[in-house]
């Protein structure tokens, strides 16, 4: 992974490459990611968003409103990417990112409280 310019959390940025299988990221990677697809892939695939204790806790100081923000370019692939989330974290917007598309998240911590977590990514 390549390491870009710190985002506002105060972290280093990474770019995460999307390969010919599901995407898997860890909650760091996902919180401070950007996602480029490869180009290479044969079938429509799946990019699954962490959990939401997982990214709450790594986000310093992480409290009800805290954002984050994650950029999916799935530009160069000639397949749809899905992002599948599950559990507490709800995705309020379309969940296929087509061929030539790029998608933000805006990632919002509603509840920070151990044991009831809870994100909402909102789709732009």
């Amino acid at each position: 992974m390549a390491s870009i310019p710190a985002n506002m959390l105060g972290v280093s940025v990474s770019v995460f490459t999307l390969t010919n299988a599901a995407a898997n990221p860890t909650a760091a990677q996902f919180c401070n990611g950007r996602f480029i697809s490869n180009g290479t892939e044969a079938g429509p695939l799946d990019l699954n968003v962490p959990s939401a204790a997982t990214i709450v806790a790594v986000i310093p100081n992480a409290v009800a409103g805290t954002t984050f923000d994650v950029y999916i370019d799935n530009g160069p692939s000639p397949q749809t990417r899905t992002i599948v989330v599950s559990g507490s974290v709800t995705l309020s917007g379309t969940a296929a990112i087509l061929t030539g598309r790029l998608a933000r998240l805006t990632g919002f911590v509603r509840v920070a409280t151990p044991a009831s977590e809870a994100v909402i990514l909102l789709r732009s």
